[in-house]
């Protein structure tokens, strides 16, 4: 069964991706370079996330 925190997670990276490759979109750049500037800022809100969640299970033992 999938948690809470992995819904988290996903939701808050593909927001992200979205947002930025929309913003750059925006801005007049083309799509594969938005396209890797929002995976980018996908991938880098999915690692914080992941870190922040999985600190905050240590702190609970």
């Amino acid at each position: 069964m999938t948690t809470e925190r992995v819904v988290l997670t996903m939701v808050a990276a593909g927001l992200a991706a979205v947002m930025f490759t929309g913003l750059s979109l925006a801005a007049g750049t083309s799509w594969p370079v938005a396209l890797m500037a929002g995976l980018g800022a996908g991938g880098s809100v999915f690692a914080c996330t992941v870190h922040l969640l999985s600190g905050s299970d240590q702190d609970r033992r």
